[in-house]
Parts: C-alpha cells; sequence; structure tokens
C-alpha cells in the first residue's frame, strides 16, 4: 500500500489544477497568470510575449537549453509578482539564463525573487522593485548584493546562502524592515557592517559557516532579535553585546574565549548551543 502524505496530496491537486488551466489556454502561454511549464516560459520570454496577466514565473532551468532574454521580455508584465529560476536536477552549469542585466523593466510589483546559482557580481544597478519582499539566490556569484544603496522598505527577508563570492555589504539601513538574513556557508565574508544595528525588526540572524568572520559590530540595538547562529565561524573570536530577548544562541565550532556581560541579562533564553567552546 502506498502513502501519500497530506502535503503531497495538496501539491498534486494544485499540479493538476495549474495543467487544467494550461490545457484551456494551450497556444497562447501569455494568457496565464502562472507560468511554470518551461516550454510556455521559454516562449513568452524569448519572443517577448509577455502581458498584464502574468503574476508567476517559476522556471525549472535544468528543462531548457540556454534562454537569452529579450531586452523588453518583462516590460508588459506590470503585475509579476513571483520570478523563480530553480533547477530540479544537478548540472554544472546549471543557470542557463542570460540577459538579465540589460533588460529594460522596472518590476514595480516584484514581491519574491528567487534564483539558484545567480551568474552576476550584484544584482544591476537599475533593479529596484520597491515592493520586494524575498530575496533568495543560493550558490550565487554575488560579491555584494547591489552596488550603491537601495532603499527597499518592503523588503523582509534575504538569503544569499552559499554564496562564496560574497565579500561585503552596503549599507543595511537600507533595509529597515528586514527580519531575517540568512548568509550561511558564505566563505569569504569578512565583516557585518556596524549598520546592523539599525534593522530593528530582524529577529533571525544566521552566519553559519562563515569562516572568514572574525567579529560582529555591537548587536544590541537589535531589539526584535530572537535567533543568532554563529556556528562553524571559526575564526569568530569575539562575541558582541546582545539585546536581552534572544531565545536561541548557537555558536557551536568557533574560537570565542569569552561571553559578553549581556548574556547574564537573557531572560528568555530557551536553547544556547555551546558544543566545543573554545
Amino acid at each position: 500500500m502506498i502513502f501519500i502524505s497530506y502535503d503531497n496530496m495538496i501539491m498534486m491537486q494544485q499540479a493538476m489544477a495549474w495543467e487544467i488551466v494550461r490545457q484551456k489556454s494551450m497556444g497562447n502561454p501569455s494568457k496565464l497568470s502562472r507560468l511554470w511549464c518551461h516550454e510556455d516560459i521559454y516562449h513568452v520570454l524569448t519572443k517577448n510575449r509577455g502581458t498584464e496577466e502574468i503574476e508567476g514565473i517559476s522556471l525549472d532551468m535544468s528543462k531548457i537549453e540556454d534562454l537569452d532574454l529579450h531586452q523588453h521580455a518583462f516590460v508588459n508584465m506590470h503585475q509579476l509578482r513571483f520570478l523563480k529560476f530553480y533547477t530540479s536536477s544537478y548540472e554544472k552549469n546549471a543557470n542557463k539564463v542570460r540577459g538579465f542585466e540589460s533588460l529594460e523593466s522596472d518590476f514595480d510589483e516584484l514581491r519574491y525573487l528567487s534564483w539558484y546559482k545567480y551568474p552576476f557580481k550584484s544584482l544591476p544597478s537599475w533593479f529596484h522593485p520597491e515592493r520586494l519582499v524575498t530575496v533568495e539566490m543560493h550558490y550565487s556569484s554575488v560579491e555584494q548584493l547591489w552596488n550603491g544603496v537601495q532603499h527597499l522598505g518592503s523588503l523582509k527577508e534575504i538569503d544569499l546562502s552559499f554564496s562564496e563570492h560574497l565579500t561585503n555589504w552596503a549599507d543595511l539601513s537600507s533595509f529597515p524592515n528586514l527580519e531575517r538574513l540568512i548568509l550561511k556557508c558564505c566563505t569569504n565574508l569578512r565583516e557585518i557592517p556596524s549598520s546592523i544595528q539599525y534593522l530593528s525588526k530582524l529577529n533571525f540572524l544566521n552566519l553559519t559557516n562563515c569562516t572568514r568572520l572574525t567579529s560582529l559590530p555591537d548587536c544590541s540595538g537589535l531589539t526584535s532579535l530572537r535567533k543568532l547562529v554563529l556556528s562553524y565561524c571559526s575564526n569568530l573570536k569575539m562575541l558582541p553585546e546582545m539585546p536581552c530577548d534572544i531565545e536561541e544562541l548557537r555558536f557551536t565550532g568557533t574560537a570565542i574565549e569569552q561571553l559578553p556581560s549581556s548574556i547574564e541579562n537573557q531572560s528568555r533564553l530557551v536553547i544556547l548551543d555551546l558544543n566545543h567552546f573554545a
């Protein structure tokens, strides 16, 4: 007997519903609100067939050959909120989407950007969607997320895990509503800017295995911070002062020799991971 979990069943039903909708729009994918079939997406993006109907694009790059974006590929997608480039199978050259840096589009309505192995050193200077909520770019080639300062008041999550070329940050105070900053295994990241202290809504900071980090700036101003993960930051020797409401602290495998005095005031602390504490 085969058992199917409730979550998998919901996903299967959703996929079936999407496919029914797609079948009704065969021959004209630009009329769909969500594009997930690689053939439809390839057609729309290379033939400049984007329309206001399209709200989401989810492309499995493992299923296409190189995709050279038309310069105006997104110009007419005024309602695009969701853009995801991913791969369902391992490939050495997984990223097959080209021409993003030369696009002419403002992405005014974009809320979610996910791009596996994003191939450029930074996001383009023209790319500043004011409603962007989430940036997720695992294994990217970014050295810094943006050149210069970007004021994105809606941005709540940045996840650049495994981006081994990331070396520095611009002014983090440009993202005043950021809640989650995940830089796991960014092994060339050397410092976190002092402007992190202005992120009063940040509740989760994950710097696991950032092996070049030797110190952190004062974090006492991060009044919403609940979880801080510094595990295997092997060159990190000092912890900064902390806010008083942290619930989880992890720094296994660091070179920290002394805890800050603020650790005594952690009345809400539930998890304190000190394994292999120096």
